[in-house]
């Protein structure tokens, strides 16, 4: 990475034992409340404030390389933000030198409507901004993004997970490099700080004579981690018989020793002999080595004995249709029907404890819960959904079965702490997964089809009333407003039963009225977790083009933005839709599309304002 933020901390370089070093001789470890060594400094990838990994080409193995050094090989606190464990990857900015990527972890369509990000930014040179660009036509980035089988979640629960297992990855002291060969590369904006690449091999461990681990997990058993920072697989070679460090690959275990990885595919090694003695727990043997190792762009490996390797727990791989996923209901949208699941796992299963602790629960039309078909259950052993990634966990255990009494709607299907079949080890989570079914106008399963609908609004033509006919089944409340969101009704339960509506007031001048009625309905959802499921309607307007404003209007500077109200600046909607304005202005001009104008007092409406 190339960027203005390399000085002063880039100067450190990239040798987190020397980091680690340098803070552990210049900074207060000592805990005030218990006056004892605590080291609290956080370590993470990224904050609110910076782009999110995913984003770049590569990025999400480079994330993965930075998570294995944060919250593994650094002692301290690991720190994620949000949306890391689901590759949050859409970006956005409030100015050239502050791109950030904040994207919700409840369902909504705003993050995928601007999802193509190509600003420009000033912070980093030469970024490789990759899919960022395309997220915009991404349609999981407006899903529920709560899902306890992702990938990168599991990963992470892996790494914490070690930590309880090996207490020297949350509580060591002790971190050492045991050899290294790098070499220098100069990116440009790096001010001349030069970027190490190549291979470390690291040991992390308790301090001898000061901590005693014992009774937690493996006690004091140490950790042996090896990772390379190059974008292309890598085939060391390495001679053993040599003294020098770097042209030696250099074990923490001594010679002759089976190492097992900690991650995923768990490989095994055999250690041949060094010529060095780190001595590490008294040891007095010739520490192991490996002549030879390929790596993976970015890879990572976390080695211990294969005596001290523990199994790790079980865990939701993935699940079929995958989470929050958008089905169409193949029923008229008041009648029930079947839909079948696939849960999988990383380890063979006991199949009746997942079916026994398999809670459902729906929002449909007749608010009846979906049931589980025990008949249908089957499970089988499987090797699937290969790894994309370092330590992503593949599948080996596929519980199938049939929910019926399905009716459109939201379903939840909760995994609670299923057993593998030997009965040893559990999920010891409670494991959330969504779908939603339904017609094409139903916005709670279909916002984007179902954002503007002719048939939501009528008149009652005998009382000159305004009803709406909603076919939300999924939502638990609603509201609308029929002043184009100026103010809204109270919350209310939702029902599928025609709706009467009550005209809010409205006060505005000449130019913000508009023509026609128009009702703006926001559906709320509790299992989704979210408020942002919109519909629009109007009433009578046959062929005319849907609208989702009342009107819009152009200001800049070359109108006082706004204040200069001689000059013209109302758009008008074409007949495909799209809003439009033909403006003759000095190069480059800035200016806001403006949904209201001025308002009564003069002054911009600041309610409805878009722009960069």
């Amino acid at each position: 990475m190339s960027s203005s933020l390399d000085s002063p901390w880039g100067a450190y370089g990239v040798d987190w034992v020397e980091h680690w070093t340098k803070l552990v001789s210049t900074n207060d470890m000592v805990n005030s409340e218990t006056g004892v060594m605590d080291p609290r400094h956080m370590f993470g990838m990224t904050g609110q404030d910076v782009f999110r990994w995913p984003a770049l080409a590569h990025g999400t193995q480079r994330q993965l390389l930075g998570f294995f050094v944060t919250q593994l090989e650094l002692p301290g606190i690991p720190m994620i933000i949000y949306g890391e464990e689901q590759t949050s990857y859409i970006l956005d900015n409030t100015a050239d030198d502050y791109v950030f990527g904040r994207t919700p972890m409840a369902s909504q369509r705003a993050w995928q409507l601007h999802g193509c990000y190509n600003l420009s930014q000033t912070v980093y040179v030469d970024i490789p901004f990759n899919s960022s660009g395309y997220g915009c036509y991404d349609d999981s980035v407006s899903l529920d993004h709560r899902d306890p089988s992702h990938p990168m979640r599991n990963v992470l629960k892996r790494m914490y997970e070690l930590r309880r297992q090996f207490p020297t990855l949350n509580d060591g002291y002790n971190l050492l490099t045991l050899s290294s060969r790098t070499y220098n590369i100069y990116l440009p904006g790096s001010g001349g700080i030069p970027s190490p690449h190549g291979i470390w091999s690291v040991y992390r461990g308790r301090t001898e004579g000061v901590q005693d681990l014992a009774g937690i997990g493996q006690g004091n058993q140490g950790v042996w981690m090896l990772y390379h920072n190059e974008n292309k697989t890598v085939d060391y070679r390495f001679d053993c018989a040599s003294e020098d460090r770097s042209e030696a690959l250099v074990s923490a275990f001594s010679a002759n020793t089976v190492v097992k990885n900690l991650f995923y595919p768990y490989e095994e090694l055999t250690l041949e002999a060094s010529t060095f003695k780190f001595g590490i727990e008294g040891s007095t043997e010739l520490n192991g080595c490996l002549s030879g190792l390929t790596m993976v762009p970015w890879d990572y490996k976390a080695f211990v004995p294969l005596s001290a390797w523990m199994t790790p727990a079980p865990t939701i791989t993935r699940v079929v249709p995958g989470h929050d996923a958008r089905l169409h209901s193949s029923v008229a949208y008041n009648d029930q029907e079947t839909v079948s699941i696939q849960i999988r796992f990383s380890s063979e299963m006991d199949c009746d404890s997942i079916a026994d602790n398999m809670v459902i629960a729906s929002s449909s039309v007749p608010n009846q819960d979906a049931q589980l078909n025990r008949s249908s259950v089957s499970c089988m052993l499987a090797d699937a959904d290969p790894p994309k990634h370092i330590g992503e966990i593949a599948t080996a255990f596929i519980f199938n079965a049939d929910l019926i009494n399905v009716f459109n709607g939201i379903h939840t299907y909760t995994v609670n702490n299923a057993t593998t079949k030997d009965g040893l080890l559990y999920t010891n989570a409670f494991d959330r997964f969504m779908f939603r079914i339904g017609q094409s106008n139903n916005p709670m399963v279909f916002p984007l089809s179902s954002n503007y609908t002719k048939s939501l609004l009528f008149k009652n033509e005998s009382t000159d009333s305004l009803y709406i006919s909603p076919k939300a089944a999924g939502a638990d409340k609603f509201r609308y407003s029929t002043n184009w969101g100026s103010s809204f009704s109270q919350w209310s339960d939702f029902t599928s039963k025609d709706i009467p509506l009550e005209k809010q007031d409205w006060t505005g001048t000449k130019a913000q009225e508009w023509d026609g009625e128009h009702v703006v309905v926001h559906y709320w959802s509790s299992k989704a977790g979210s408020s942002e499921h919109v519909q629009h309607a109007d009433l009578n307007r046959g062929d005319l083009p849907p609208r989702r404003w009342p009107h819009a209007f152009v200001e800049g500077s070359w109108n006082q933005w706004g204040y200069d109200n001689g000059l013209p600046n109302a758009m008008m909607q074409a007949a495909n839709g799209t809003w439009e304005f033909d403006l003759v202005a000095e190069w480059p001009t800035e200016f806001v599309v403006n949904v209201w104008g001025m308002n009564p007092d003069g002054y911009p409406d600041k309610t409805m304002a878009f722009g960069d």
